[in-house]
């Protein structure tokens, strides 16, 4: 929390982080997700079923059902797109919204078991009475209908690709910074000089040294 505040010059409330050992339980304590599929993203999926011994898709479409496997592999895999990690956190958000979808026929009391259940497969900063809470307001407010806005970051335009001893994105992230500040906020309240130097400009330059703001 502290990396993305620093890097990102925002406030963060809370935190909710499950991995992908519990990613599968989640899923699944749900009855599967909805989630639209293309034809060589299924591919992908069964390819990597195979060897791991999942369970293979039988369909594709824009709402084909997943248990928590097979969206665990829908959320994994990138080697099947040409922008690569780009279209991996694309479907992961499209996952999110999903599971948001997912509430839309479920009652109070629902929720309530839900997150009973589910909380010992996540970890956050909530207390189990302060998600109940939430979910209690989102269900009965329909925050479900809220309008869902999707950003990516780093920018296109505010990071290059570079490849070392790794592959990396090269990130402007003052840049960045005033993009999600402005996407949350409406506005934002950092400047910056016209004639800065990015972290972008000195790798592309080939030279060494600090950036300036």
């Amino acid at each position: 929390m502290s990396t993305i505040e620093n890097d990102y010059k925002i406030k963060l409330d809370h935190y909710v982080s499950v991995n992908f050992d519990t990613f599968v339980k989640v899923v699944d304590e749900i009855g599967g997700i909805t989630l639209p599929v293309k034809q060589y993203e299924m591919r992908e999926m069964n390819r990597i079923a195979y060897n791991e011994g999942f369970k293979r898709l039988e369909e594709y479409g824009e709402e084909v059902l997943l248990d928590g496997e097979q969206a665990l592999l829908y959320c994994r895999i990138r080697k099947c797109d040409t922008d690569g990690d780009v279209s991996r956190t694309r479907r992961q958000r499209q996952f999110i919204a999903g599971l948001i979808n997912k509430t839309r026929d479920i009652t109070v009391s629902q929720a309530i078991s839900i997150v009973n259940t589910l909380k010992k497969y996540v970890k956050t900063d909530c207390s189990s009475s302060e998600i109940v809470s939430l979910a209690t307001k989102a269900i009965k407010n329909k925050w479900y209908n809220y309008e869902i806005n999707t950003l990516t970051l780093p920018k296109e335009e505010n990071r290059m690709d570079y490849k070392g001893n790794a592959w990396v994105w090269i990130v402007d992230y003052p840049a960045d910074a005033i993009a999600l500040q402005k996407e949350i906020y409406g506005s934002t309240n950092i400047e910056l000089s016209t004639e800065r130097k990015t972290a972008v400009d000195v790798v592309r330059s080939g030279e060494t040294g600090t950036t300036q703001p």
